[in-house]
């Protein structure tokens, strides 16, 4: 196994790996968002389980070694897996009626919903100052939910069930993180998700032509070497300096919904941006 220390002269690297998972995350939403008038998010979704199992179990064995593949606790990853799965499933059906750059807005708000649940599953207390803060940060999700109309869009529920379900995942692997490795909790994530997938895949399958089952490939070997990048980045630099690029997404997701689909967010879309990221970095700056 080998153990890598952060060292400021590794910190460059960390970043580098951070934004490189980032961009490719970005990469594959955009895709999905592209195959979602085509085919349904399970059958996405088993492809991006399967094949991101492919990838990131390859590069998580060769770069880290075989053991830190194994674990101590598979009912609870199992556990982690599913809420993965449903995560998954309900931020790519968020796609096919969002702009790229709203749902990936509204993701961001994971910390926030990390940040309250930890309340009563952990038994962890918050203060008022950041409790407030997680109140502003929810209220920039709901404007992040609706245009610059006013009118409230019900496909925002969905990401809101994405940011959610992944939050919970997050404090399951709170619980597991002392014996666990992060490659383990990968590859059983990418697994669980390829399992559940499989069992629907027959009412939901749609056979798609030979470029699209290639691209399909594809995006799922992506999305394993995205979660292998920011794996990566979180284990050779701190994560203090690792963080504030997952923010980069943010400008990826804007650029390519403009340029392939001619969407751009509205006035309170932006304001709703500033907020969740301002009191997520914030929560994060405390919690260090």
């Amino acid at each position: 196994m080998i153990v890598a220390v952060p060292t400021p002269e590794r910190h460059g690297v960390g970043i580098a790996f951070a934004a490189t998972g980032v961009f490719l995350f970005i990469c594959a939403d955009a895709a999905i968002k592209h195959f979602s008038a085509d085919y349904h998010a399970v059958m996405v979704a088993w492809f991006s389980g399967v094949f991101g199992a492919v990838s990131s179990t390859g590069l998580g064995a060769r770069g880290l070694g075989l053991d830190t593949l194994r674990t101590r606790q598979p009912l609870a990853q199992v556990l982690r897996g599913l809420l993965i799965t449903g995560s998954m499933v309900t931020a790519f059906l968020a796609l096919k009626f969002m702009p790229l750059a709203d749902v990936s807005a509204v993701g961001y708000s994971t910390p926030l919903f990390v940040a309250a649940l930890a309340v009563p599953l952990l038994g962890e207390r918050l203060t008022r100052h950041q409790g407030l803060a997680v109140a502003i940060g929810f209220a920039g999700v709901l404007l992040i939910a609706q245009p610059g109309t006013g009118v409230f869009r019900p496909a925002a529920l969905l990401a809101m069930t994405s940011a959610f379900l992944y939050a919970i995942a997050m404090i399951v692997t709170r619980r597991m993180r002392a014996s666990e490795t992060a490659a383990a909790t990968m590859l059983w994530s990418h697994a669980t998700v390829a399992v559940v997938t499989s069992v629907a895949l027959p009412w939901f399958w749609s056979t798609p032509t030979t470029l699209d089952g290639l691209l399909l490939v594809v995006l799922g070997l992506v999305n394993g070497t995205a979660h292998y990048c920011v794996m990566q980045a979180y284990r050779v630099a701190p994560a203090s300096r690792v963080a504030p690029f997952d923010y980069t997404g943010l400008v990826w997701a804007t650029v390519f919904g403009y340029v392939l689909w001619g969407d751009y967010p509205a006035p309170a879309v932006w304001l709703g941006v500033a907020l969740v990221v301002s009191m997520t970095l914030y929560l994060a700056r405390i919690r260090a």
